[in-house]
């Protein structure tokens, strides 16, 4: 009998504690405006975002290039170097065999602040950039479609 309500406490407990934790959310959505297709990915937990990831690819051929080095020749690549060495920040930007592809992917909960840009610092600094419902409303204003991964 007490083996039985000492398991039954342990059940209540669990569910008493799995009720109560973070509520993690990630969501994916794309525009494509070809030749360019832009993917965007953020993750939340309890509403605040946690993780920011956008990757935009260019296609050689929908954009007219007859080849990797002619898209290499006209395509500027972003200036990323700013964002460079960064905790938390990761950039990308490679010539694929058939696309150009980058990226940056922001991990708020590892960033300071006060190692980015004054740009980036006051960007960060808005309340409305850490909500996610703001975010996904932002996104779908613009013509972003949600794609289940």
């Amino acid at each position: 009998m007490v083996k039985k309500s000492s398991l039954m406490s342990l059940f209540i407990l669990l569910i008493i504690l799995a009720s109560c934790g973070s509520n993690q959310e990630t969501v994916t959505y794309y525009l494509d405006n070809d030749p360019l297709l832009e993917k965007v990915t953020i993750t939340a937990e309890d509403n605040k975002i946690i993780e920011h990831t956008i990757k935009n690819t260019i296609n050689y051929e929908a954009a007219g290039y007859e080849s990797k080095e002619e898209a290499q020749e006209s395509i500027n690549v972003p200036d990323m170097g700013n964002l460079q060495g960064i905790d938390g920040i990761e950039t990308t930007a490679t010539f694929e065999d058939d696309e150009f592809v980058y990226g940056i992917k922001y991990d708020l909960a590892v960033i300071d602040p006060s190692e980015v840009s004054d740009d980036l610092q006051e960007f960060l600094e808005e309340e409305e950039y850490w909500d996610f419902e703001i975010q996904v409303q932002e996104l779908e204003d613009l013509g972003f479609e949600k794609k289940e991964e």
